[in-house]
């Protein structure tokens, strides 16, 4: 019986479970020092408290001096403010004995009341300076122990959605800015940042490029990116790197400083308007099945395109297209395999026999690929 007990208090105690919307242990142990640091209540909430305190005062002292002792308002504002600060210019008007009692009741309360409200301010000023300390470490040491992740270099406009990109098919993600507002926002989102200059090794090895996948430089000129392109490459010779330009100079400089891609998005945003005007119904369905998900407006995706690598010892190694029964399998349909030697057969047909290493190039709904994902991976 006793084991029972003990076992319904310890259930009562742990947590029903993770929260869907649960914060990072990382940005719940950076509360833990601020929060251990008040002594009981928080420095914020005294900061409130003393000047609760030091406003009921001024508003009793400027009832007395007006009310009972009938001096104008002006002269009780004056004579109250010049006791708060100590500044001591000399009684506005003669005191009576009850107002000398009063006065120096309110000498020692206010000074008392600002002393208190200074001190939480600066108590207030300590731990969100050693919670930013904390927090910073915490996340330092999570990127050191990330491996196979992506860098975003710049995190602009063009930044800003690669990496809501990345966080939305659940990569891990680092990013490197240097300006305070965007800092400010990736600390408040709490996304994994290193701050300070891109184009600094430094910095890139703080992002942890050595183990690294990929590099993304969008900063917002091209002498940037050519330099992060440049360090990248040296840092670590396997990172595929994938910059941004914006004139076409900078297009073959990026590809000889190592970049695998360049992409100039003034360039394809403008190929992608003449396409909307001279083939509309061509732009419509490549816009319904673009790279990216096409969410409908409850929030579902419908429709995406991937490609799954057929890995050794799959289900789908040797297997011919018809044998695979690809579509009845999974409901995702193959429109191109690219074969290892780097090129494409496009519309393959049912003959078409696949080879460990074969990238499939399919469209279909998220749980269709997922299907064909697992076909295409190594047997158990």
């Amino acid at each position: 019986m006793a084991m029972a007990a003990d076992s319904e208090t310890a259930a009562r105690r742990a947590p029903a479970g993770p929260a869907v919307c649960a914060r990072p242990a990382a940005a719940q142990a950076a509360d833990r020092p601020a929060a251990q640091a008040s002594g009981g209540l928080s420095a914020a909430r005294q900061v409130q408290l003393a000047m609760l305190v030091l406003a009921l005062l001024v508003v009793v002292a400027v009832f007395f001096y007006t009310e009972i002792e009938g001096w104008p308002l002006l002269d009780a504002l004056f004579m109250v403010a010049i006791t708060t600060s100590t500044v001591g210019y000399g009684e506005v008007h003669p005191l009576t004995p009850q107002a000398r009692v009063f006065s120096l009741f309110f000498i020692v309360a206010g000074a008392a009341a600002l002393a208190w409200a200074l001190r939480a301010t600066a108590d207030l000023a300590a731990q969100a300076y050693a919670k930013h300390i904390w927090r910073r470490k915490m996340m330092d040491k999570a990127i050191a122990r990330m491996k196979g992740h992506y860098i975003v270099c710049g995190y602009g406009r063009m930044g800003q959605e690669i990496v809501e990109e990345f966080l939305r098919h659940g990569q891990s993600v680092v990013v490197i800015e240097g300006h305070p507002e965007q800092i400010e926002v990736l600390t408040e989102r709490e996304i994994h940042h290193v701050e300070g200059d891109a184009t600094s090794d430094r910095c890139l090895l703080d992002a942890g490029i050595e183990t690294a996948r990929a590099l993304v430089a969008v900063t917002n000129t091209d002498e940037s990116n050519v330099f992060i392109t440049l360090s990248g490459r040296e840092l670590n010779p396997n990172l595929t790197i994938i910059a941004r330009c914006d004139s076409p100079e900078a297009e073959s400089k990026l590809a000889r400083a190592g970049a695998d891609r360049v992409i100039s998005p003034y360039a394809i945003g403008a190929r992608r308007m003449a396409h909307a005007l001279l083939r509309p119904v061509l732009t419509d369905f490549l816009e319904t099945v673009d790279m990216q998900e096409t969410m409908i407006h409850n929030g579902t995706p419908t429709l995406q395109m991937g490609d799954v690598c057929v890995e050794q010892g799959a289900h789908l190694e040797n297997a011919a297209l018809g044998e695979a029964r690809i579509e009845d399998l999974t409901g995702a349909v193959v429109l191109a395999i690219r074969g290892q030697e780097g090129h494409f057969r496009v519309g393959p047909s049912s003959e078409a026999r696949l080879a460990a290493g074969d990238v499939l190039i399919a469209l279909g709904t998220p749980e269709q690929l997922e299907r064909l994902s697992g076909l295409a991976a190594r047997s158990a």
